[in-house]
This record gives C-alpha cells, structure tokens and sequence, in this order.
C-alpha cells in the first residue's frame, strides 16, 4: 500500500505552501538561483504589482503571457497561490472578463484575498477547492491556467 494517497499528498501540499505564506516567504528564498521564479515575467507586468504579490510566485513560467487571454474571458487558475496569474490575467481580461483562483491552501487562500483587497481587483475572486472536484460550474470558464514550481512531497 502506498503513502501517496489523496489525502496524504493534499495534507503534504498544504503543509509546504501553507508554512511559505505563513512566514512571509517566497520559493526565492536565501538559496535564489533556480528556485526563484519571478524572472520569468515580463519586468514590466511585474512593477505594477506590490511586493507581497511577487513575494509568492511559486511558479516556473509565465502561463498568462503564453495563454492568449482576451478581453472578457473567464480564466480559472489552478493552484493559485498568491494570486501574480491571477493578477496579471485580471489586466487582460479587462473589467468584462473574470479571474477565478482556485487554492486548497487556507494561509494562501488569505494572503491573495488580501492582495486582491490591496490592488482593488473586482475582477478576480479566489475559491478554496481542489483541481479534482472543481468549485465552478461546468461550462463557465474559457481558458485554464496553472503555473507549478516542481516539487516532491514527503507523505
């Protein structure tokens, strides 16, 4: 019997992300190199956006530069952290378009509310789920994006 279980992996990947948002931190960490993430972005995307946005981008891309958004989408991200897709793709949509986040994590979950709040983004709205049972209706959403720094997990 494996230790990879649903659960298990879902509690291992809460505990990881969970511990970043809670300690202020990022995936760039003391170590930087490689891990840091935030030099896949357009410079210029990334100077509109506070610190504590930046300061957890766990990704290793740019999904939303490479997705080809337009005005008045619907775009659901998967994994959404902090929210940077999230906030990025929110530019793109404009203010006839939606930006849906979906995190299982409760302390990320709480710090992308709170930078939505900060930018006074009324277009983007975070939601507490998981990718296999997702907390939209079918048909409501014309692109997905997810953004993942590789990661192995412990279970």
């Amino acid at each position: 019997m494996s230790d990879y279980t649903p659960a298990n992996v879902h509690a291992a990947v809460r505990e990881h992300y969970g511990a970043i948002a809670e300690s202020q931190g990022s995936c760039c960490g003391p170590s930087g190199g490689m891990e840091c993430c935030t030099p896949f972005y357009p410079a210029e995307q990334l100077i509109e956006l506070p610190d504590t946005v930046t300061a957890l981008s766990l990704g290793c891309g740019d999904p939303v530069t490479q997705s080809g958004i337009r005005p008045g989408d619907v775009v659901l991200d998967l994994g959404s952290g902090g929210g940077i897709d999230c906030f990025l793709a929110a530019k793109r949509v404009g203010p006839a378009g939606r930006v849906i986040g979906i995190d299982m994590t409760d302390a990320m979950l709480l710090r992308a509310r709170a930078n939505a709040a900060r930018l006074s983004a009324a277009n983007v709205e975070f939601r507490k789920g998981h990718i296999e049972a997702l907390p939209v209706d079918d048909g409501s959403i014309d692109l997905v994006i997810s953004n993942n720094k590789p990661t192995q997990y412990a279970a």
